[in-house]
């Protein structure tokens, strides 16, 4: 008999269980046609702030419609673009806008543009004083050192992150702020390990380019070479 109340007891918890789950689930449905209404009706009213846009895309990710949130984003891109709005083209936007369109070619998902020309295109709207062109150059520059080599072409991909590598080395050294928040000395490891890649020729021209054109060497002159290490850390 005991056996049979516990038996019992545990279905009734399974039941109560499911119960609650369901009640969760049509409390999450209500809340995001809620704020779908919010969104449209905002919208609807040309109310848009690269915020609102942000907030927008997320949640739209969160109710599993990315190829969605690619589409507000592209259009909040280029509205920030025309010559009647008010609104300056913002590197979040962007910024988010390559994760998805990445995200969505993973899948198989085709978009109107791919991320690195999402990339390559925001670099051009946002100015370089901007504190979110560092930001760009950087994605654009990790997303190029990650492509599979039969999608490089014969040294595009190539001379185009050495180009950007050398902007944010640029950047720097500058007295602009731009380029905190970029991991440079990761980004100078991928380069060099990508480089590797294609020869000894390459290797030895990233070094070059990592080691010379960052001021690295010349910090380093006159140290031994455990106070050389530390430099690099």
């Amino acid at each position: 008999d005991g056996e049979e109340e516990e038996d019992e007891d545990e279905d009734e918890d399974e039941a109560k269980a499911e119960e609650r789950r369901r009640a969760r689930i049509v409390r999450l449905r209500d809340d995001a046609t809620f704020l779908d209404a919010l969104f449209q009706k905002a919208e609807g009213a040309k109310v848009s702030s690269p915020d609102l846009v942000l907030i927008r895309a997320d949640f739209l990710l969160s109710t599993g419609r990315a190829k969605e949130a690619e589409e507000i984003l592209r259009s909040a891109a280029a509205a920030a673009t025309e010559t009647t709005t008010r609104t300056k083209p913002d590197a979040r936007v962007y910024l988010r806008w390559a994760q998805i369109a990445s995200r969505l070619r993973t899948t198989g998902t085709k978009t109107e543009i791919g991320p690195e020309a999402i990339l390559r295109r925001a670099m051009r709207e946002v100015p370089v004083r901007d504190a979110g062109h560092a930001k760009l150059s950087a994605e654009l520059l990790r997303h190029l050192l990650m492509l599979p080599a039969n999608q490089t072409g014969k040294g595009g991909a190539n001379k185009e992150a050495t180009e950007l590598l050398r902007r944010l080395l640029l950047l720097s050294k500058s007295d602009s702020q731009s380029s905190d928040d970029v991991d440079l000395p990761d980004l100078c490891l991928m380069y060099v390990r990508r480089a590797s890649l294609s020869g000894l020729e390459a290797t030895r021209q990233a070094y070059s380019t990592v080691l010379f054109e960052s001021g690295y060497a010349g910090s380093c002159r006159g140290m031994s070479a455990d106070e050389a290490r530390g430099v690099g850390q």
